[in-house]
């Protein structure tokens, strides 16, 4: 990774901008519409799990429904590519 905006041999480093890479772009309007999302859906919601009620803010359901969907994605991205490794390191031909 380059500290300076050269390297040893003194010639600039050509970087990429932000928003001409996809993904960061992608990323960054995905994020700009969750918060315009909950900024927008701050009245209160009474929500029932189970036994429970709860009334909270349905900007607080919506950002803990969208972590938890994070969570869930992040776990089942871990455990596929935990398994998909697996195979490789045992050497099972799995074509």
């Amino acid at each position: 990774m380059d500290i300076l905006p050269f390297n040893l041999n003194r010639e600039p480093v050509m970087r990429t901008p932000w928003w001409r890479r996809p993904r960061i772009a992608a990323a960054l309007v995905a994020v700009l519409l969750v918060l315009i999302l909950i900024v927008q859906n701050t009245q209160p919601v009474t929500t029932r799990f189970l036994f429970f009620t709860l009334t909270m803010p349905n900007a607080v359901l919506i950002g803990l429904a969208l972590l938890i969907g994070i969570a869930a994605g992040l776990a089942l991205a871990l455990l596929v590519s935990g398994k998909h490794g697996d195979a490789h390191q045992h050497g099972s031909s799995d074509h």
